[in-house]
């Protein structure tokens, strides 16, 4: 008569499993790591941004810039902008490339949730940059350094 045989089971190795949540410790405490990086780069950024442009110092009510912008080009129709005076422009052309032709006194116009940003210059009445807005990946202004105009 045969013998038969019992099924083995097959059974993972311990220090697999082991080395499996080591792994996963290791990856969550690197991503912890990073994203707490990218907020603390993000804070600074904003600090850099926020000496270089005042809110509120336009000599003109921010509809009749808005006015004499949307004879420019079209901007977006179902929001408000952001609107900020560039102070201190050296600054913030270290920083971002978008304010390379932009000078002190110009004025920038940002629409959130059209995720798009200009700088007018009011002297010569004129578009100087135009570009998208990522808030996430490296934001423009912190919520505090913004007004909305009415």
């Amino acid at each position: 008569m045969p013998k038969v045989l019992a099924s083995k089971k097959k059974t993972v190795p311990r220090r697999l499993v082991r080395l499996v949540f080591i792994l996963l410790f290791i990856s969550a405490a690197a991503f912890v790591w990073s994203f707490y990086n990218l907020r603390l780069t993000a804070k600074k950024m904003n600090r850099i941004a926020e000496g270089a442009l005042q809110n509120g110092q336009n000599t003109e009510n921010p509809q009749a810039l808005l006015d004499k912008i949307s004879r420019l080009i079209l901007l977006p129709q179902n929001e408000r902008p952001s609107i900020a005076t560039i102070n201190n422009v050296a600054q913030l052309q270290k920083n971002w490339p978008f304010y390379e032709n932009a000078r002190n006194g110009d004025v920038l116009l940002i629409y959130f949730q059209a995720k798009k940003a200009y700088i007018y210059d009011p002297e010569k009445n004129m578009i100087i940059n135009m570009g998208s807005v990522d808030v996430m990946a490296a934001p423009v202004l912190s919520a505090s350094s913004t007004t909305s105009t009415p």
